[in-house]
């Protein structure tokens, strides 16, 4: 992302360190963070948005509060990150919004009820979904052991290399297929189709497509 605003950005240290540490049993930034009304912050978060390293504007949004926007400091050296560290921090999905991975985009948006909708085929890179019963954050990743998936018109899962087996999906190009995932479930395989757990059988309240 080019440019975040300040929330999403305490938001996704948040979410990165608490990936980490569960992961691993240790966070990324070595962060402190406390419970606030609207959810987790970093102690001395406002000290983080002064350091010199961080680009950030404030702007007055439409409902005039203060917003800070902070943009992409492409002079900045990032500290040598190890290559677990590389996959919790690219593939994270912490709410609606673009996200750029292996030069395209990953686009999540909210459906406006008002607007009619056609159901694409399953091996399109564009898909309605239900994310009602589904929690943030998610991931974006390319398949590992254990993964699961709920087909479409199913209840119960079944391993995800079985999955992609009924699918006719050829050996050599599964490990390049792109996952939308919940820990180690998956919601949608890029192309290929999209989980019980979140197709749609009313109204959709999100729609996710691969640019």
């Amino acid at each position: 992302m080019n440019q975040v605003k300040k929330v999403v950005l305490m938001k996704l240290l948040w979410y990165i360190d608490a990936l980490s540490y569960k992961n691993r049993g240790y966070s990324i930034t070595v962060l402190v963070y406390t419970h606030m009304p609207y959810g987790a912050l970093p102690i001395g978060h406002k000290e983080i948005i002064e350091l010199s390293s961080l680009k950030s504007n404030l702007f007055i949004n439409d409902k005039e509060y203060e917003e800070y926007r902070i943009e992409f400091n492409e002079e900045y050296k990032l500290k040598k990150l190890e290559s677990k560290e590389k996959e919790i921090i690219d593939i994270l999905i912490p709410s609606v919004g673009e996200y750029p991975i292996n030069g395209k985009k990953f686009s999540l948006r909210r459906h406006n009820e008002k607007d009619l909708f056609v159901f694409p085929e399953s091996t399109s890179n564009f898909a309605y979904a239900d994310f009602s019963n589904i929690q943030f954050p998610l991931t974006l990743r390319t398949r590992r052991d254990g993964d699961i998936i709920t087909p479409f018109g199913m209840r119960g899962t079944m391993k995800l290399k079985k999955y992609l087996n009924s699918k006719g999906v050829p050996r050599h190009n599964r490990d390049d297929i792109l996952l939308l995932c919940k820990e180690n479930e998956v919601l949608w395989v890029l192309g290929v189709g999209i989980s019980d757990k979140i197709g749609v059988k009313g109204v959709p309240t999100h729609v996710i497509e691969f640019i």
